[in-house]
């Protein structure tokens, strides 16, 4: 799982097809890189709790962002999914909604495969920037 946070607040998350059949069972946790600065990246946790989903969004995808705000490094994001958006991301591989994070903030989740080409192109960039943090120039971070 990699994700991206513009400065906006706007959030994506990609998953391989592996990892959206566990996120059914398990809570995912993959690197969170911020589109303006991609030397920046924390955490995202990403899981399935009917329970949270309503947490600062009422559309089935919900946030904790205590962890995120205020942090310049080791920030964290935790996005609870409910049971019909999980079913919904499985049959037609993305989902996505606004929620309070800033105002009219999204959350957009895709299951990252050959048919939607600039979604898996989008995170490729993302674990560019993952796997070469230190490599990247001081500008971008």
């Amino acid at each position: 799982m990699i994700s991206g946070i513009s400065p906006q607040c706007d959030l994506v998350v990609y998953l391989r097809p592996e990892e959206v059949d566990a996120l059914g069972i398990d809570t995912l946790e993959g690197v969170l890189v911020k589109f303006s600065n991609p030397k920046k990246q924390g955490t995202l946790c990403l899981s399935v709790n009917d329970a949270r989903s309503s947490e600062d969004g009422p559309f089935g995808i919900g946030v904790y962002s205590k962890d995120y705000f205020g942090k310049i490094e080791d920030f964290r994001l935790e996005l609870f999914m409910s049971g019909p958006r999980y079913r919904a991301l499985r049959e037609n591989g993305r989902v996505g909604t606004r929620f309070r994070l800033m105002d009219g903030s999204e959350v957009k989740i895709a299951r990252i495969d050959d048919e939607h080409v600039s979604e898996r192109l989008q995170a490729e960039t993302l674990e560019f920037y993952r796997d070469n943090r230190e490599r990247l120039p001081d500008s971008m971070g």
